[in-house]
């Protein structure tokens, strides 16, 4: 990485926010430090807290990431047990998204158990506030599958996330349309503003969450 005085000041505040998190840092290390060949490319950072390996690339602005570049970067690098390829950007590092590990995204069996209480959620809460809570399962399984396939936009923000998910044939365009269409009304809902939802709308988000729980959470992922 070029570090510029901000992109250095950026690398600096991320590696003080994981040594705070028991990571031990090691900033635009030797290749030493990886125990395989990552094929010429240098990572940014490394964090290493027990089983927990991360290969970190950091960018100032998420809009200067080429996903295509590094999703081979990252596939190479989940082939080695224990360890991750993760992209920090300076949004990431305010809102402490880049400290989440595996673990903290639902199972593929936890988030089916979770679309299984909408209906009841539903009759409690209404349409609009149910919008909210099933919009964080759509985001969920999307994050997860990222995680499984070692696509590196978890952390992203959800229309980037979706917009590249859609360009690598992940989700079809109609589905990507569904989402940002959809996305728009959740952001009002969550905002406080005036928002009809109908019984349509959330059934359009389930369907879309149970067709790809029954792609990705079994034939693509194998993960419980």
């Amino acid at each position: 990485m070029n570090t510029t005085l901000s992109e250095y000041e950026l690398l600096q505040s991320l590696a003080e926010k994981y040594r705070a998190a028991g990571y031990t840092v090691e900033i635009e290390p030797d290749l030493s430090y990886v125990p395989f060949d990552l094929n010429g490319y240098r990572p940014d950072m490394i964090a290493i807290k027990e089983d927990t390996k991360l290969i970190i690339e950091v960018k100032l602005k998420i809009q200067r990431v080429s996903i295509e570049h590094l999703q081979a970067i990252a596939q190479l690098i989940s082939e080695h047990q224990g360890w991750r390829f993760v992209v920090v950007t300076a949004d990431d590092v305010e809102n402490g998204y880049f400290l989440n590990t595996q673990e903290n995204y639902p199972t593929w069996s936890e988030l089916s158990k979770k679309v299984t209480q909408i209906p009841l959620i539903i009759d409690s809460i209404g349409n609009a506030a149910s919008l909210v809570y099933i919009w964080g399962l759509v985001e969920a399984v999307l994050r997860r599958y990222a995680v499984d396939s070692s696509i590196p936009v978890e952390n992203f923000p959800f229309t980037r996330m979706a917009k590249h998910l859609y360009s690598i044939g992940e989700l079809s365009i109609d589905e990507l349309n569904l989402l940002l269409t959809i996305y728009t009304s959740r952001n009002k809902v969550a905002h406080g503003y005036n928002t009809e939802i109908t019984r349509d709308t959330l059934n359009q988000l389930v369907n879309f969450i149970n067709k790809v729980l029954s792609s990705w959470g079994t034939d693509k992922c194998h993960s419980s």
